[in-house]
């Protein structure tokens, strides 16, 4: 809530600022920003777009609509935002990284792993960036390129749960279902209510024939998601009998 109000205080500001000075692209960008941390996409695109006109040569008025456009669904809109961005300015990590997301929600896979790799090469501190691509190869097949680099989005953000279920699954699918039940636990106790972990947990737990424990860890993922009893993620159907 304090974090809300100190981005409402921000968003007039540079519109009070945007208003006398009507020129003034970091106002308008600056606005933008704010509506977009605020979860306001819709009337943040109007805003980089001005931005934009005002200063035509500015990657981030560019990338930014990207952004909104690509929470909004409109993501062939989305990858042109970004693709100018880059034009303007190759060495943007964050417009390679929004690339690629948009890129993933299009099923363009071999261009999503590109553009992931891209945004590492230049800034390789973000951990976002090596879940994407981990999450790209692991989606596509490879989960043993994936595992380096969930380890390394995990040295990087530690509490990220998704990082280590992503790791806990590649584990488990490349026959190291012992190393996977650490990290499966690591992402429980970051989100108890991930179905997923609950269940790769369990799995997990079955090959090493701890089934008291496994079929805990089963119920629990039940519990959070009744569709799981149903096959929607290859239950272990023998403690649905």
């Amino acid at each position: 809530m304090a974090r809300t109000g100190r981005h409402e205080r921000a968003l007039a500001l540079y519109r009070e600022a945007a208003d006398i000075d009507g020129g003034n692209a970091e106002a308008r960008a600056g606005a933008a920003r704010m509506l977009a941390l605020l979860g306001r996409w819709e009337e943040a695109i109007p805003e980089y777009r001005r931005a934009s006109e005002l200063d035509p040569h500015s990657a981030e008025s560019n990338r930014g609509p990207g952004n909104a456009l690509l929470n909004l669904g409109r993501v062939e809109e989305a990858i042109l935002n970004y693709r100018r961005a880059i034009e303007l300015d190759p060495r943007s990590a964050r417009a390679h990284f929004g690339l690629a997301n948009s890129l993933s929600d299009m099923d363009l896979n071999e261009e999503t792993v590109l553009e992931y790799r891209r945004a590492i090469e230049i800034d390789s501190s973000d951990a976002k960036s090596h879940l994407g691509l981990a999450d790209s190869l692991s989606r596509t097949g490879h989960p043993e390129a994936a595992v380096p680099e969930y380890r390394r989005a995990i040295e990087i953000d530690s509490s990220d749960a998704k990082s280590h279920l992503g790791l806990a699954d590649s584990l488990s699918r490349t026959g190291h279902p012992e190393a996977a039940v650490p990290e499966y636990r690591r992402a429980i106790e970051i989100d108890p209510r991930s179905a997923g972990a609950h269940l790769g947990l369990a799995k997990a737990l079955s090959t090493k024939r701890m089934t008291t424990e496994a079929q805990r860890a089963y119920e629990r993922a039940v519990k959070l998601d009744p569709s799981i009893k149903m096959g929607r993620y290859g239950a272990l159907s023998r403690w649905d009998e």
